[in-house]
């Protein structure tokens, strides 16, 4: 039994997109990490030298962009159940 082309390339297609968020996540950490680091620098004094709210802020940033992330993988893993649950059934009629 073959595999359809459909199925393929939808499969393939929702793996791609989580493949390219784990590799665009450390570049939109540091850059929501700049709005984090702009947000506790106009809240604190300006005395202050934010050296913990950067790494706060860097943290901030990759916890927000780890949703991305996120969503992507349980997106494919989701894909990946339906194709499943259809070869099953198509192997339990035709078999």
């Amino acid at each position: 039994m073959k595999l359809g082309n459909g199925v393929f390339y939808h499969l393939e297609g929702h793996r791609q997109k989580y493949m390219g968020s784990l590799e665009s996540f450390p570049y939109l950490g540091g850059f929501l990490g700049c709005f984090y680091i702009i947000g506790f620098a106009y809240r604190t004094p300006l005395a202050s030298k934010l050296y913990k709210e950067a790494v706060i802020s860097l943290f901030l940033g990759c916890a927000t962009a780890s949703t991305m992330v996120l969503y992507y993988r349980r997106a494919y893993i989701a894909a990946a159940n339906d194709v499943y649950l259809g070869l099953k059934m198509r192997l339990e009629n035709f078999p």
